[in-house]
């Protein structure tokens, strides 16, 4: 029900065993010809359609729609990803649960050791950053209390945008915000950013979004390549 239950089945290796994804999964790339079940909001005859033994979503987004299918006595599993470490358990679960429990274990390994690795690459100071969700219109940015915030924080970064969630944060904001890094998912974003910023110095990098913002087996690649990125004279 969630990208990130999609690629943690895949990744320890109940792919063969999934028969639908929600509407936004797009990794591994035999996930998207799966049948489609909807949103955060699910289609709920689409899900039933599809007999499953077993329907797995995220607590935090999906709380009510997995509390409605357990009512319809479809069979539930709900994970808790809202945090890095809380993402890490939820693979060991699911692992242990559809999977092969070994590679649970190699896939909980691989955050574990980005996670150790990012810590011990840590600049004396932290590095300022913002990352920018969207550009246009407005700068949708996130702010402290997101996934991205704990992602910054780990690999040695400090979030410069003081704003609570996901939010707008105005032109003025930007200019008067004291920025090392603005990270963006897009080159136009990246356009759209550099216009309005008024530091020179102010470095804008164009991050791969799916490996930072979904919480799943790929954050390890997404927190080296932070890690990477906040380091002066490293190539992400």
């Amino acid at each position: 029900m969630a990208p990130s239950v999609t690629e943690i089945l895949f990744a320890v290796g109940a792919g063969s065993k999934v028969v639908g994804v929600d509407d936004y999964s797009n990794f591994p790339e035999s996930a998207t010809r799966l049948p489609r079940i909807g949103g955060i909001q699910p289609n709920y005859e689409a899900i039933v359609a599809l007999k499953p033994d077993l329907v797995i979503g995220v607590s935090d987004l999906q709380g009510p729609a997995l509390a409605r299918l357990k009512r319809m006595n479809l069979p539930v599993m709900s994970i808790d990803t809202a945090g890095y470490d809380r993402t890490i358990d939820a693979v060991v679960r699911v692992a242990n649960r559809v999977g092969d429990p070994a590679l649970g274990r190699e896939v909980s390994e691989r955050l574990e050791q980005a996670r150790d690795r990012a810590k011990d690459l840590k600049p004396t100071a932290p590095v300022r950053a913002v990352f920018v969700a969207e550009a246009a219109p407005t700068l949708y940015v996130a702010g402290r209390g997101t996934f991205v915030d704990e992602m910054i924080r780990l690999a040695g970064g400090m979030n410069a945008a003081d704003i609570k969630d996901f939010g707008v944060l105005s032109r003025e904001a930007l200019a008067k915000s004291d920025i090392d890094v603005v990270i963006v998912t897009s080159v136009e974003d990246a356009k759209v950013v550099k216009k309005r910023l008024i530091d020179p110095k102010t470095r804008i990098i164009v991050a791969p979004r799916d490996i930072i913002v979904r919480p799943g087996p790929r954050l390890a690649e997404g927190l080296n390549w932070l890690s990477d990125a906040f380091q002066p004279g490293r190539k992400p």
